[in-house]
């Protein structure tokens, strides 16, 4: 059942929550065992027309922007497909870290990366706060989470399926998306999250 079930809005089920856009049908194990078998017969998707154009950045002026206070200068840089980095009014904010080869719970399964990440991990500055926008492999892996995150004592709340085993980490959910204003609670991910 879903604890956070309100029949007054639709996007909400007793079971969890479900896309409002356009017609969905669940499909069974074995045919999407038969979608992917038929896509990759017919070398779908088709690989790129054109590399991934890349930018050598500027990490000398990142690590200084992380350090200046009131005196950062607004940038946003982007890692990755939903990795990105943002530095605005003094903190510096790190969207659904993977930094990873695969995104996977398992280091030899799973999607592989086309490019690498735009900063490798070790490179990133100081780090003050990582937004995490849903429990998906390709939105965070432990491996990924960076070692300057500060730990909150006493609290043990897990990000993600690929987290839970790992021990203490923080999540922070935007439970009210559909209201204007916004608010944010922290939250529990157990498991994969419904649609």
């Amino acid at each position: 059942m879903n604890r956070h079930y309100d029949p007054n809005q639709p996007h909400h089920s007793p079971n969890g929550f479900r896309n409002r856009n356009g017609d969905f049908a669940p499909r069974s194990l074995g045919e999407v065992l038969r979608w992917k078998r038929e896509a990759a017969r017919n070398g779908l998707p088709p690989p790129p027309q054109a590399p991934t154009p890349q930018v050598t950045p500027e990490l000398d002026f990142l690590r200084a922007n992380a350090l200046a206070g009131a005196g950062m200068a607004p940038t946003v840089t982007w890692i990755g497909h939903a990795t990105a980095m943002a530095q605005l009014g003094g903190i510096t904010l790190l969207t659904d870290p993977i930094f990873s080869e695969r995104a996977s719970p398992l280091p030899f399964v799973g999607p592989r990366r086309h490019v690498p990440p735009g900063i490798a991990a070790p490179d990133l500055p100081r780090i003050d706060l990582v937004l995490v926008s849903h429990n998906h492999y390709d939105h965070l892996d432990d491996a990924s989470v960076p070692p300057s995150i500060p730990r909150p004592v006493g609290r043990r709340c897990s990000l993600c399926r690929s987290a839970c085993a790992s021990g203490s980490r923080t999540g922070v959910s935007t439970r009210r998306w559909n209201s204007t204003g916004g608010r944010c609670t922290a939250s529990k991910a157990h498991g994969a999250a419904s649609t």
